[in-house]
């Protein structure tokens, strides 16, 4: 796939001529961690988290974050578009979907999810979200500060495209989810 040979590319200019010199992606998130150091609010975090989502996974055409209160109640604090945010209370209505289970803190870490149209674990989600436009999801846990280290919410990516995200871009996610995470933590 593109995103792997990008991926491969990337790699190879990083350690080209025995020199260590960053390549775009990294170069990406070393912008997103100084961004998000001097970012002066949690919703200037989480917007900046979500553009830098939509400018590095490619087939990103929405994204939005899951938070759970301490109720245990889930809410969308940040999205990219308000179709996100339909599909994120799709979930919370259904109580499943992939930010729910990423969300959950007895859940999986990632929930993907490459083509909704035959996607059997969300019975009810999966054709509402396909007849919104969606192909493919892929949510990742938001891992809360200590002491617990659960799941706090999810980092949601939603694409048009039917398998257009692949394991790259779960990788780039949860290295996203990661920095997100460490910021609301602080």
């Amino acid at each position: 796939m593109g995103n792997d040979q990008d991926w491969q590319r990337d790699k190879e200019t990083f350690v080209a001529d025995g020199e260590l010199a960053p390549g775009p992606l990294a170069e990406q998130f070393a912008r997103l961690t100084r961004t998000l150091v001097t970012a002066p609010t949690v919703e200037d975090v989480l917007q900046r988290v979500l553009e830098a989502t939509t400018a590095m996974v490619p087939a990103a055409d929405l994204a939005s974050f899951t938070l759970l209160d301490a109720d245990g109640h889930f809410h969308t604090p940040a999205e990219t578009d308000e179709v996100a945010t339909e599909l994120d209370r799709l979930q919370y209505r259904f109580r499943e979907g992939p930010c729910v289970e990423a969300a959950d803190p007895g859940g999986p870490a990632v929930a993907i999810a490459p083509d909704l149209a035959a996607e059997p674990r969300w019975p009810r989600w999966a054709p509402a979200a396909t007849q919104l436009g969606m192909g493919s999801v892929l949510s990742t846990a938001l891992i809360s500060g200590p002491p617990t280290g659960e799941s706090s919410g999810a980092l949601n990516v939603y694409s048009r495209s039917r398998h257009g995200l692949d394991t790259a871009d779960r990788d780039v996610l949860l290295l996203l989810a990661t920095h997100a995470s460490l910021a609301l933590a602080t």
